[in-house]
């Protein structure tokens, strides 16, 4: 499931950057900024124009100022160029490029960029479609604490596809990504409901007992060495 996050409530689908988005320069004078080739400008330049924050939203603006950032390594000026192919805003929608900037924010151990592998190969979109790899890129990014790649690990255990059939990590995958559901659609959010009961079908109550205490004390470990996707 790819949701493609921001914390601001009014965009859904591109990545804020480490800190906050800049809103108070004039737009004017931060493509000025961004013109003499501040990586960091450049992005904000972009978002402005995604937001559509002291102009109208224009996502072929924002996605020449992302790719500018993209090409200086800034990662979430990377993962958001990928957004753009991924959903074809701003360009032509293009999984193949989607997943060639998304790897390249992978390699920054960039969680959401991590997620989002890890659905293209689900869906075999830009790539063949390869559950196990699928599986990998989750669970790189549930490493880091992803609730969307707790759910999307959890589903695929649930189903048993690229993993061995198993309803327990099902459920605990799928209780911890249950804690933020706020970036799913009402049907995606009824499916990953549906496949929580029906898990504990087949599990025990002091299993779902054990299962519930080790979602309330598992912390993501440390993130592991950034690799690229398999070509």
């Amino acid at each position: 499931m790819r949701r493609i996050f921001l914390a601001l409530a009014f965009i859904t689908f591109f990545s804020v950057s480490a800190r906050a988005v800049d809103l108070m320069t004039e737009l004017p004078d931060l493509e000025k900024k961004a013109e003499k080739g501040d990586a960091q400008a450049q992005f904000d330049t972009g978002m402005r124009y995604a937001m559509g924050r002291g102009t109208a939203i224009d996502y072929a603006k924002a996605t020449e100022w992302f790719r500018k950032a993209a090409e200086q390594g800034l990662v979430s000026a990377e993962f958001n160029l990928g957004v753009s192919y991924d959903l074809g805003r701003g360009v032509k929608q293009d999984y193949s490029e989607a997943m060639k900037w998304y790897g390249k924010a992978a390699e920054q151990n960039f969680a959401q960029a991590e997620n989002n592998i890890g659905d293209l190969y689900e869906h075999g979109q830009g790539v063949k479609q390869d559950y196990t790899e699928a599986a990998k890129w989750y669970r790189k990014a549930v490493n880091q604490g992803n609730h969307v790649a707790q759910s999307s690990l959890g589903l695929l255990y649930y189903k048993g596809d690229g993993v061995k059939q198993d309803y327990a990590e099902a459920y605990f995958w799928l209780e911890l990504g249950m804690k933020d559901l706020s970036q799913y659609e009402d049907s995606e959010i009824a499916g990953i409901k549906k496949a929580h009961a029906d898990c504990e079908k087949y599990l025990k109550p002091g299993e779902i007992a054990a299962i519930k205490k080790r979602a309330q004390t598992w912390k993501p470990p440390a993130a592991e060495k950034p690799e690229p996707p398999k070509k």
